[in-house]
């Protein structure tokens, strides 16, 4: 009798652990989202009203203008659009102001003068595109700046000390809409928008290094390197791997054994990174390459520019959140099987014995983990892409802290990294992860375990090592 009421006490007691277990598991989950939403909506700055206010008594203006001193007509920027460029530039000396020209000005609205600009400033259109600006500018942006949102036609020239884009004052400019009302921030983000060359940077040039030391390069050629590599290692392992997997599944018994390998808590959180990674994906090369015929179908798709923006953080915080959730899950409920999944020295012999099997080397290594080196790779440069691209995202995502405390030039390196690593981990995760999940013939048409927990191990009926 004592021992039965000790068995049923026992096994009420495992029961109500495994399920406080589920419940707090759910709620780290939910903190995890529930909580950096909060910070989502905390940090979303409003941009200002624009500071650039229509220039005043234009007439007298005009006669000190660069456009003036290169000699352009008033056509250029007023005329129908349609003149030839040889008629719009003055033979022998410029164009005073006139009121016949005056009478024949065209009343359009400001972002109606972009497209006449770029008939004979292309390489600066060029350049602008490449900005953030720019480029939320062809995704159909409205409340952004573009040409004429700086440039009012009838200012001095830029090498004017009083000109507002002059290299010491241009960091006013922009502080003006993104710093805020705070002064001491208007001041501190102006003054690590100034200094030699900042024109240039907002541009994409590096002003640190020297030649082709410059960190851009410097950082571009090791994301090269990474990427080269990366992506000649997955096609080595799908060439090497693809006849030995089939072989496997012609030559396996019709004897099966399920083996448990996800738990529920575990599928979820796969379900909800997988979604989060798509959408991040998505949303982040539509910016990236606002010209192509995909990112001009999706953000309207989406309901514009803004949208997008909203969705890819979104979808920054749900991915972190639950990352962090796998990670404080595994510390407190899962902390024995650390092991499985832990990189180890054994893990590069493991790897160059399978090379050399798939090879016909060498015979099969043995694992003695749960997870294999494969297995492990993918999800160890997961864990490393993800803290990278997670300190770039929030120096880009964060602008007025980043510029009120570092140099314009580190936001670059954070978009230039940032762009890299989504690179890495769409590869990593279409390629590889793709094959070994979905086209491998040992698994195909899809290795269901993310839904069921459980996978499906056939039992070979003969050895397939190419020793024998």
């Amino acid at each position: 009798m004592w021992s039965e009421n000790f068995n049923r006490n026992k096994v009420s007691f495992m029961n109500t652990k495994k399920k406080m277990k589920m419940m707090m598991m759910l709620l780290l989950l939910l903190a995890g989202i529930v909580v950096p939403l909060t910070a989502l909506a905390a940090g979303e700055s409003k941009i200002p009203a624009w500071i650039h206010a229509p220039e005043k008594n234009l007439q007298n203006a005009w006669p000190f203008s660069a456009h003036y001193k290169e000699g352009v007509k008033c056509i250029a920027c007023h005329g129908k659009g349609t003149e030839p460029l040889a008629s719009l530039k003055a033979k022998g000396h410029p164009q005073a102001w006139s009121k016949t020209e005056a009478a024949g000005i065209l009343p359009r609205k400001r972002t109606a003068y972009d497209a006449l600009c770029a008939r004979c400033h292309q390489a600066a259109v060029k350049n602008f595109n490449r900005t953030f600006h720019g480029k939320y500018a062809r995704l159909g942006k409205q409340i952004i700046p573009t040409c004429t949102s700086c440039h009012a036609g009838h200012e001095l020239p830029l090498t004017s000390t009083i000109n507002a884009l002059h290299t010491p004052n241009l960091g006013r400019v922009c502080a003006g809409c993104h710093g805020g009302s705070n002064a001491r921030k208007q001041n501190l983000m102006a003054a690590h928008l100034t200094g030699t060359g900042i024109g240039k940077t907002l541009y994409g040039h590096d002003r640190f290094g020297l030649g082709p030391l410059r960190i851009r390069y410097l950082i571009n050629g090791f994301y090269i390197l990474v990427m080269a590599g990366m992506v000649g290692f997955v096609l080595f392992y799908i060439v090497v791997d693809f006849p030995v997997a089939f072989k496997e599944r012609t030559g396996l018994s019709g004897s099966e054994e399920r083996v448990k390998r996800f738990s529920f808590g575990q599928r979820l959180q796969h379900v909800i990174l997988a979604a989060s990674f798509i959408t991040l994906a998505l949303t982040g090369f539509a910016v990236k390459y606002p010209d192509s015929a995909y990112a001009q179908w999706l953000v309207p798709l989406l309901g514009g520019a803004d949208n997008r923006s909203l969705i890819h953080r979104l979808a920054a915080v749900v991915f972190v959140g639950n990352a962090y959730v796998h990670f404080v899950y595994f510390l407190l409920f899962r902390r024995r099987s650390l092991g499985n999944i832990a990189p180890s020295l054994q893990d590069l012999r493991d790897a160059w014995q399978d090379i050399r099997f798939r090879l016909g080397k060498g015979p099969r290594p043995v694992h003695a983990s749960k997870y294999d080196w494969l297995q492990k790779f993918e999800y160890w440069t997961g864990v490393i892409g993800l803290h990278v691209v997670l300190l770039t995202g929030l120096l880009m995502w964060f602008f007025e802290w980043t510029m009120s405390h570092f140099s314009y030039q580190i936001f670059k390196y954070a978009q230039w990294i940032h762009g890299w690593e989504a690179f890495i981990a769409t590869v990593v995760v279409f390629f590889l992860h793709g094959y070994s999940t979905v086209v491998s013939p040992r698994v195909f048409p899809m290795d269901c375990s993310w839904i069921t927990g459980r996978k499906t191990e056939r039992i070979s009926a003969k050895s397939l090592d190419t020793t024998e």
